[in-house]
């Protein structure tokens, strides 16, 4: 959440979300990260499952630019067992996300 607003953070499965940096991106006070009721409450989905759309609640979503460096890119499909493809660009798109650089510092 950025000041106690809901947001969702497209990320590959390698990497983490920088805080800080979303902080800074969405200009906000306080950044956390949600715990699974609100996660469940805002999307409609489970932790684990959250597809990049198709939420109950509409959601600012950041897309982390390294997605771009993949030619497909597999996303939770409302389960955490299930997953579908698609190229970047189009999950982008999708999901009206505004891409930045989010990811976490490699240690």
């Amino acid at each position: 959440t950025a000041d106690g607003v809901p947001v969702l953070v497209l990320m590959d499965g390698s990497s983490r979300v920088d805080v800080e940096l979303v902080r800074r991106e969405l200009g906000a006070q306080k950044v956390k990260r949600a715990d699974a009721d609100l996660v469940r409450e805002t999307t409609g989905y489970a932790i684990g499952g959250v597809p990049p759309f198709g939420h109950a609640t509409k959601t600012r979503v950041l897309a982390d630019q390294r997605l771009l460096d993949h030619a497909v890119v597999w996303a939770a499909a409302g389960t955490p067992h299930t997953v579908f493809p698609l190229d970047p660009k189009t999950l982008i798109a999708h999901a009206g996300a505004t891409v930045a650089d989010v990811r976490e510092p490699a240690k």
